[in-house]
């Protein structure tokens, strides 16, 4: 088998396209630290319309991961050949050159379905043709309770400045595209009334104002040019 292709240039088949004219997607988008899985968890528990997109990975499961919870585990030359006969929705490499994928059978057409998203593959996922998408930017509370956050994961130094690279790119994002309708993370509770509100609130109603959240994204882009 060839080398894995250009994400950027892949294209599902056919029959994966169809399916996906079916799908309403709301794609979470934030920085890692920023409660996007938290959320997206919590949301699922008060309303059983709402689904998780779960990907498939090519490595094997950390200790505290579960089977078809946090990710299918699979081999890596069985989901190069899948990429290969184009049977994902859309897949991406890895920081350690693992794969991560999902399978069109990961999006659930009845309700709506989740999934975290980077930012950089935003474009990828408006090119496909779900029913409706959503995208939803989740802004930490302020710079200091996303970093106390960012430091429960277990990122060594060359990670973290990756992550905080991919931070402020994604912060970026947040303040240039006017698709995206950004979520201010400061409370749990409260955060997940008002993420169920923007998931149903119907799409012809305008967004609410957005600017304290974008004031906070403007000062954390700030603080972290400084750092």
């Amino acid at each position: 088998m060839g080398e894995m292709q250009n994400p950027a240039n892949y294209q599902p088949n056919d029959t994966v396209l169809r399916a996906l004219q079916s799908v309403t997607l709301v794609a979470v988008v934030g920085p890692s630290g920023s409660g996007k899985t938290t959320l997206i968890r919590l949301a699922t528990q008060r309303d059983s319309g709402l689904h998780t997109v779960t990907s498939d990975v090519s490595r094997p499961p950390r200790p505290e991961e579960q089977e078809g919870v946090d990710y299918f585990f699979r081999d890596k030359q069985a989901m190069l050949a899948a990429i290969e006969q184009r049977e994902y929705v859309q897949f991406a490499p890895g920081n350690s050159g693992d794969i991560y994928a999902t399978h069109v059978e990961r999006y659930a057409t009845d309700g709506t379905a989740l999934i975290t998203v980077w930012a950089d593959a935003m474009p990828v996922f408006r090119a496909l043709p779900f029913k409706r998408l959503q995208t939803v930017f989740i802004v930490p509370a302020s710079y200091e309770s996303w970093q106390a956050h960012l430091g429960l994961h277990s990122f060594d130094e060359t990670l973290r400045a990756k992550r905080l690279s991919e931070a402020a790119h994604s912060l970026r994002f947040a303040l240039d595209d006017p698709n995206v309708e950004l979520l201010i993370n400061d409370n749990l509770v409260q955060a997940t009334t008002d993420f169920l509100a923007i998931i149903h609130r119907p799409p012809n109603e305008p967004m609410p104002d957005q600017t304290r959240a974008r004031q906070i994204v403007q000062s954390i882009l700030d603080q972290l040019a400084n750092a």
